[in-house]
């Protein structure tokens, strides 16, 4: 118990609004994850194989908004935590604002094209007949939630970038709890996709007017007004503008890959897909979450020139975030049958194991590029992440739809291993040089520690998976089990020698 309150303490040494905005940010995805994965099956159930591949990808339009916000959201993020700190209230206002009309403008032209396209792109999703007329009602639906999903998002961001991620969390989590519930209902009712994505939509709509008036009551000098000041909108594109890229980057690892999926395969195929990376998404959401309190934090600290305690900040937050991430991703990669055997049954688990165990290992190594882009975003150097976005398009491009060709469902997560891995180098080493830290040395510092844990988890992951008489549900509890010791390895690791980390220099 000493040793957890001695870790906490180091941690509340970064600054505690960080640890309290960590915590409420993972606790709500959390709660939101969990809601979603038991839940999945229920839905797969009632759905079957292909409508659940359309009902995924139709409602995956809401999340399209991160594109054509063209990163305006994480700017928005960045300059309302600096002119928060610098007091300037009428700058704060006049960005949100411009900002707020500038997606509402984008968010209603391409509304319109989506509607005026349903029957196109459900038919090159290869849609079969059964499903083709709902699915295009369905979609056009979904276009008004896309419209409710731009604008609610520059709230949303404005509330982050107050570093109120308790707000945005706890609202998030509701509203994520009731659309579950309700999808689930009216499906047991009978009804299908048209009435979940109604939904969507109505939750869509119920988002901004929450957001709207959580903002207003943290920040009661904002007005809203019909203003647009082209020079805020401007320089925020200055900062913004190398993160478009960035955004289409991170739809393509998400959307783009069902679209791929369900135009070169089917909807059932994209289910095979989604479900296991739904886990994923889960803890990786979860670390992602932690991470993403870094991008305000290292915002305020930058506009107050606090060079020192930002490298002190980097180095502390990913030797702990990798010492999370690590045993966690390599539980879910050694014992991925067991684990779909016991959430999703035994047919599912057959088909997608292999996939689960080749995801896990991506978003491993995901995790490793979270705490380097938020410090470089906080930072400003906003055209590195342009680079990192370039290299990581240009590898989906030669690498993902090729694999999936040949290869189906296991190609594209074979792809996405291969992408990962080779991202990875590049994105820890150009962030390192341009923080200002030595990257073989901390590097060193911080995997060193993990060596023989590493060795120990694979070596009696293997000895359990020999033995085919074992339940599968006892094979994840062996599992978790070898999983918590991990973690006690590295805390009494940290113990006994914990000045390379915590007085890092």
């Amino acid at each position: 118990m000493k040793l957890f309150v001695k870790l906490f303490k180091h941690t509340l040494k970064f600054n505690h609004p960080l640890f309290k905005n960590s915590l409420f940010n993972a606790g709500g995805f959390v709660f939101v994850s969990l809601v979603g994965l038991i839940i999945t099956p229920l839905l797969v159930k009632y759905f079957g194989m292909e409508q659940y591949g359309v009902y995924v990808l139709i409602t995956g339009i809401f999340g399209y908004y991160g594109i054509f916000d063209f990163g305006l959201g994480q700017g928005l993020i960045k300059f309302v935590a600096e002119y928060n700190a610098q007091g300037k209230q009428q700058k704060l206002n006049d960005a949100v604002n411009s900002v707020l009309w500038f997606q509402f403008g984008v968010g209603l032209l391409v509304s319109i094209l989506i509607y005026v396209l349903s029957p196109w792109i459900i038919n090159i999703l290869n849609v079969s007949k059964n499903y083709f007329k709902d699915s295009v009602v369905a979609l056009k639906i979904a276009t008004f939630g896309f419209f409710f999903s731009m604008l609610s998002g520059t709230f949303s961001a404005s509330i982050r970038g107050l570093e109120r991620f308790d707000i945005t969390s706890t609202t998030d989590s509701f509203l994520n709890l009731i659309q579950n519930l309700l999808v689930l209902g009216v499906l047991i009712l009978g009804f299908g996709i048209i009435e979940t994505v109604k939904i969507h939509v109505a939750i869509a709509l119920i988002q901004i007017i929450i957001y709207y008036f959580l903002f207003n009551r943290i920040y009661n000098t904002y007005k809203l007004k019909l203003i647009f000041r082209k020079k805020i909108v401007r320089s925020f594109f200055s900062f913004a503008g190398y993160l478009f890229l960035s955004k289409i980057n991170g739809i393509l690892r998400q959307q783009g890959t069902r679209l791929l999926l369900s135009i070169f395969l089917s909807p059932a195929a994209v289910t095979l897909f989604v479900v296991p990376n739904k886990l994923l998404t889960a803890a990786g959401g979860l670390l992602s979450s932690i991470a993403g309190t870094l991008f305000p934090f290292i915002s305020k600290l930058n506009s107050l020139s606090d060079k020192k305690k930002i490298n002190n900040v980097f180095i502390k937050a990913n030797f702990i975030f990798t010492s999370l991430s690590l045993p966690l991703f390599l539980f879910i990669t050694c014992f991925s049958k067991s684990i779909l055997y016991v959430w999703m049954g035994e047919n599912f688990a057959n088909n997608g194991w292999k996939i689960l165990s080749l995801l896990s290992g991506t978003s491993f190594f995901a995790s490793l590029t979270m705490i380097p882009i938020n410090t470089v975003l906080g930072l400003g150097i906003s055209q590195l992440i342009l680079l990192f976005s370039i290299v990581n398009f240009l590898l989906f491009l030669l690498i993902l739809p090729l694999f999936t060709y040949y290869y189906g469902v296991i190609g594209t997560a074979s792809g996405m291993f291969i992408i990962g891995m080779l991202n990875i180098f590049y994105v820890i080493r150009m962030a390192g040089k341009k923080i200002g830290v030595n990257v073989n040395e901390y590097l060193f510092i911080i995997f060193k520690k993990h060596i023989i844990p590493i060795v120990l988890f694979i070596g009696l992951a293997l000895f359990i998976q020999k033995y085919n008489n074992i339940n599968h549900l006892i094979k994840v509890v062996l599992g978790i089990f070898i999983m918590l010791n991990y973690y006690i390895i590295i805390l009494f690791n940290l113990k006994t020698n914990n000045k390379e980390i915590f007085n890092y220099e």
